[in-house]
C-alpha cells in the first residue's frame, strides 16, 4: 500500500485549498469594506478612517494572494514534507487572524475553523500517519552466532538477520553481499564488516542522490580496461542484481553512466518535465481481444516544428498515428546533444572493448533516467539450444532475470541484440525511496533514431493498408534472431488486423533491399518520454 502522504487525491485537496486565500486576498483588493467583516470590525465612520482601512486590507490581500500561491506551488513543484509545512504554517496565519478578533471581544471562528483543517492536512503530508516498516532491534556489536539460519532458510529472513546486525547499510548492499556470498549469512556479515572497515574512497556529490556502490568494488574488481570471462550467473527462480557498470556491459547488452549530466542540469531537466507530466497520457491498446491501458504515462517530443508534423502525419504507433507531438524543451534539447556525444563514445568504447572481433553494432537506444531510482528487469529469451540445456531439459537456469540498478541522472544504452533478444520492463517497487525533488516519480527519457531508408512509404504495407511493423524471431531455433514484417492494427482497440508476414531482408549494414532507392538525408532523432 502507497504512502498516505502520497496521495494523489489528498495533493488535489490541497491544490483545491490553495484557492480560498486567493479568492479571499482578491477580495480584499476588489472590495475592503467586505474583508473587514470578516473580522467583525464596525466599516470606518469618516474618509480618513475609510483610506486607512483600504490600506490595510491591501496589505491584507497581499498577504492571501501570496499565502495561496506559495501552498500552491508547494503542492505542485515541491515534496510533501514542504507542502506540509506550508499548510501548517498557513494554519498558523489564521490562528493568528483569529486572535485579533478575539481580542476584540469578536468571534474568531471564521479564522479558527480553518486551522485544525489545515493542521491535520499538513500533519498527514509530513508522513506523521504513513506506515513503515520496522526491523527487529539488536545491537550491531551482540553475538550474532545463534542467530544464523540454516542456508536453506529463505532470502527475507536471512536479510532481516543481516538488516539487524548491519542496520546502517541499505537493503540493496545486504542483498548483494547475499548473493556475492552464495547465500551464507556468516559470509556476507563479514564482507559487509570489512567494507565497514575501509574508509570511504569517494562521498555523494551536493546533491545527496548517488548510486549504490558494488561490494565487489572491496574485494579488488579488475581493471575496466581488463574484461574477465563472462560466465553463466542467472539462476532459475532468482534474480541477479547488476550495480557496477563493468558488471552490467558484462553480463547484458547494455552499458551506463552514472551522474551523467552536471547536478544542476539533472535537477533543471527533471523540473522542467515533472511540469509537463500531467497532461502526459497512458497509452491504450487491444490484447487478446481486450482494451487495456499501459502502466505509465507517454509523450512524444521531436526537434522541431517540421519534424513534429512528420511524426503526426508520418509514422504509426501501434498502428495507428500519434495526435500529440511536442517540440523539445529548454533543458531537453541541451541534453540532448550531450547524450548523442555520450553514446557515440559508448559505440566506439564498446566495439573496442566488448566486439574486438569487429562485429558491428546496428541499433542503440538510450535512455536517461530521472527522479526516484528503480530497477530494470532484463531477462535473456533464448531459442531451445543443447548449449542451454540442462539435464532435465529446462533453459530456466539461461533465461533467468537480472536487476539493473538505475539512481537518478544515469544513462542506460541498450546497444545490439538487446531489444531482438532480451525482454526489459521496469519492476513494480513495494518500497521506494523518495527523490528530493519527484517523490516517488521517475522519468524516463528514451531517443530513438529514425532511419531514413525506413521510413513507412518504404515499407510493406498489410492488407489493412497499413505501413507493417518489424519483428524479430525469438523463441525457434532454426530463425533465431530472423526479421520480419508483420500487421500491427490488430493492436488498435475494434481492430481485429490481418494475417500478413513477410521475411525482412537486410545487407551486413542493416539495410533493407531499397535503400538505394531512398533518398539519402541525415537521420534525425526523436525522443519518447515516459
Amino acid at each position: 500500500m502507497s504512502a498516505l502522504s502520497q496521495s494523489p487525491t489528498l495533493g488535489l485537496i490541497a491544490r483545491a485549498l490553495s484557492i480560498l486565500p486567493i479568492a479571499f486576498g482578491i477580495n480584499a483588493f476588489l472590495r475592503p469594506a467586505h474583508a473587514l467583516s470578516f473580522f467583525h470590525f464596525d466599516p470606518p465612520a469618516s474618509e480618513a478612517d475609510r483610506k486607512m482601512v483600504d490600506s490595510l486590507m491591501a496589505v491584507y490581500g497581499a498577504r492571501d494572494i501570496f499565502m495561496g500561491l506559495a501552498l500552491f506551488s508547494a503542492a505542485s513543484l515541491g515534496s510533501r514534507k514542504t507542502l506540509g509545512c506550508t499548510l501548517i504554517s498557513t494554519s498558523a496565519v489564521a490562528m493568528v487572524d483569529g486572535l485579533v478578533c478575539y481580542s476584540h471581544g469578536n468571534s474568531p471562528w471564521d479564522h479558527w475553523g480553518y486551522a485544525p483543517v489545515l493542521t491535520a492536512l499538513g500533519i498527514v503530508f509530513l508522513g506523521v500517519f504513513d506506515r513503515t516498516k520496522r526491523g527487529r532491534s539488536q545491537s550491531p556489536g551482540s553475538s550474532w552466532q545463534p542467530l544464523l539460519p540454516d542456508e536453506e532458510e529463505s532470502t527475507d529472513l536471512k536479510l532481516a538477520i543481516l538488516a539487524s546486525l548491519h542496520p546502517t547499510h541499505e537493503e540493496e548492499t545486504l542483498l548483494e553481499a547475499l548473493i556475492l556470498s552464495d547465500g551464507s549469512v556468516a559470509r556476507a556479515s563479514d564482507a559487509l564488516k570489512d567494507q565497514k572497515s575501509r574508509p570511504a574512497q569517494k562521498q555523494l556529490g551536493k546533491s545527496g542522490v548517488g548510486h549504490q556502490a558494488s561490494l565487489s568494488s572491496y574485494l579488488g574488481a579488475p581493471s575496466r580496461n581488463v574484461r574477465s570471462p563472462k560466465r553463466q550467473i542467472t539462476k532459475r527462480g532468482k534474480t541477479t542484481y547488476l550495480y557496477r557498470p563493468e558488471d552490467i556491459e558484462t553480463h547484458t547488452p547494455c552499458s551506463i553512466i552514472h551522474n551523467f549530466l552536471p547536478v544542476e542540469e539533472a535537477d533543471a531537466l527533471l523540473l522542467e518535465l515533472l511540469a509537463e507530466v500531467p497532461s502526459y497520457k497512458k497509452q491504450t491498446f487491444q490484447l487478446f481481444g481486450r482494451e487495456v491501458s499501459s502502466s505509465h504515462t507517454f509523450c512524444l517530443y521531436a526537434q522541431n516544428e517540421e519534424a513534429a508534423e512528420r511524426q503526426k502525419n508520418e509514422y504509426f504507433n501501434d498502428g495507428k498515428k500519434t495526435e500529440d507531438v511536442r517540440y523539445l524543451l529548454p533543458e531537453m534539447r541541451k541534453a540532448s546533444s550531450k547524450v548523442q556525444e555520450a553514446v557515440n563514445r559508448e559505440i566506439q568504447r564498446r566495439i573496442r572493448d566488448v566486439y574486438p572481433d569487429g562485429k558491428k553494432l546496428k541499433y542503440q537506444s538510450p535512455d536517461p533516467g530521472l527522479g526516484v531510482a528503480r530497477e530494470f528487469r532484463v531477462r535473456k529469451i533464448v531459442a531451445p539450444d543443447e548449449d542451454y540445456r540442462k539435464d532435465n531439459g529446462s533453459l530456466a537456469d539461461a533465461q533467468g532475470q537480472m536487476s539493473i540498478h538505475l539512481p537518478h541522472n544515469s544513462l542506460l544504452v541498450m546497444h545490439a541484440e538487446m531489444q531482438e533478444e532480451w525482454k526489459h520492463c521496469i519492476a513494480p517497487a513495494r518500497t521506494i525511496d523518495q527523490h528530493p525533488l519527484s517523490g516517488t516519480m521517475r522519468i524516463n527519457i528514451t531517443y530513438r533514431q529514425y532511419r531514413t531508408s525506413l521510413h513507412p512509404k518504404f515499407m510493406p504495407k498489410c492488407r489493412c493498408g497499413v505501413p507493417t511493423i518489424l519483428r524479430c524471431v525469438q523463441q525457434k531455433k532454426e530463425n533465431h534472431g530472423r526479421y520480419m514484417w508483420m500487421c500491427h492494427t490488430n493492436y488498435i482497440p475494434g481492430q481485429k488486423g490481418c494475417s500478413f508476414f513477410q521475411w525482412a531482408e537486410f545487407d551486413d549494414d542493416g539495410e533493407p533491399p531499397w535503400a538505394s532507392y531512398s533518398k539519402r538525408k541525415e537521420v534525425e532523432i526523436n525522443t519518447g518520454v515516459s
